[in-house]
């Protein structure tokens, strides 16, 4: 299954969260071997707030 993250006009829960927040719930997802497409999700969103770059995603 291919899907594609399209940010809606109202922002969903992963997007209202802080950025300390979405690492956590990145790491914790990795670790528990979650849905690829959850993990590629999270990471889009990381991306789009500059995080992988700093954070060592």
């Amino acid at each position: 299954m291919n899907y594609y993250f399209h940010p809606s006009p109202r922002p969903s829960a992963l997007e209202s969260i802080s950025d300390e927040e979405l690492l956590n719930i990145y790491t914790l997802a990795v670790e528990a071997q979650a849905l690829p497409d959850f993990i590629e999700i999270v990471k889009e969103i990381l991306d789009s707030r500059d995080l992988i770059h700093s954070e060592k995603v």
